[in-house]
């Protein structure tokens, strides 16, 4: 996402190409886009997420990787309402983009009502029947909608944001995920980069993403995320940051380490726009697997993620988000 969108201008093509090209040379198989991942370049022409994931599939070959796209119910009436009309429109933009002619993970990005996703969850069903979709998922869906979901056609896949500070699904989503068998997808696992440990206050944000570009970005509409809320979160981190200088590794590392060792079925789907941060991030799995896992479960213990201040999202997005359903 953050090659293209909501962080910053998005990088040149072949800049993005190069950072997903060294991922797969470190192991990295599977890729998530979106159709809602559009940005503007440095010279504010138009840019597609879908768009550079298809380049790279092209450029290092579809059977080598497994690509998951999202589709994204808002826009319109018919794509709020999730009809099968606007589900399969979406869907063929989003093949065109690529360049594919099938999808390994298709989600519902949001949850516009239940009716909406019982009828996303028809169509895609289809899909799946049609052979263009292997498997499907959801994001930011409650337990009971994962439970209908996965009733209609079964479910591969529930994404959530997870990180050290975000942790209001494990109370809920993940168990609910643990009975049916879904593994658990977890985004922002960097906490958009507040987990990095070189946010401080909001001008900090300069530090983040390509250009500095987060600090006039996503971030600084996220209330946990900006203005007085940033130093005051910034503090329930300085555990983390302890262990990280006593271990030798860097905040970032660690905190994405810890999410990787939360179970065999979460896989952590961490964004960068720079080599150097994606070769951290991957060696996240190697640390997670490194440490017993005592250090991990002190560490949660030690960041107190319920003393969070603000909500995760803007105040117009939040009735999207999936704490809010319940």
């Amino acid at each position: 996402m953050g090659l293209t969108a909501f962080y910053g201008p998005s990088v040149p093509d072949e800049e993005g190409v190069a950072v997903l090209e060294r991922a797969l040379e470190l192991g990295v198989t599977h890729f998530d886009t979106a159709e809602a991942y559009r940005g503007k370049d440095a010279e504010g022409n138009d840019k597609i997420n879908e768009e550079l994931v298809g380049m790279f599939a092209d450029k290092v070959g579809r059977d080598k990787i497994t690509v998951a796209t999202k589709y994204f119910p808002l826009g319109s009436d018919e794509k709020s309402a999730c009809t099968p009309e606007a589900v399969r429109s979406s869907f063929e933009a989003s093949l065109k983009n690529l360049g594919m002619d099938y999808v390994d993970l298709y989600y519902l990005h949001r949850i516009p009502s239940d009716d909406a996703l019982k009828s996303w969850m028809e169509t895609a069903k289809e899909l799946v029947a049609e052979g263009k979709v292997k498997y499907l998922g959801l994001s930011e869906a409650s337990p009971a909608q994962i439970k209908i979901a996965h009733e209609i056609s079964p479910l591969t896949a529930v994404q959530q944001e997870w990180s050290m500070l975000i942790r209001n699904l494990e109370a809920d989503v993940v168990p609910a995920c643990r009975e049916l068998g879904i593994a658990i997808v977890a985004y922002s696992p960097l906490c958009r980069g507040m987990t990095s440990g070189l946010v401080k206050k909001p001008e900090d944000w300069a530090k983040i993403g390509h250009q500095g570009g987060a600090e006039s970005a996503f971030q600084s509409t996220c209330p946990h995320l900006s203005a007085d809320n940033v130093s005051k979160n910034a503090l329930l981190l300085e555990p983390l940051e302890a262990k990280a200088a006593e271990l030798g590794v860097s905040a970032s590392q660690l905190s994405l380490a810890w999410v990787q060792a939360q179970g065999v079925d979460v896989f952590p789907i961490p964004g960068t726009t720079k080599i150097k941060n994606l070769e951290s991030n991957v060696g996240a799995v190697k640390l997670a697997t490194e440490q017993p896992a005592e250090v991990f479960a002190e560490l949660g213990a030690a960041v107190d993620f319920k003393q969070v201040s603000g909500d995760r999202y803007p105040e117009q997005l939040m009735p999207l988000c999936y704490e809010k359903k319940l």
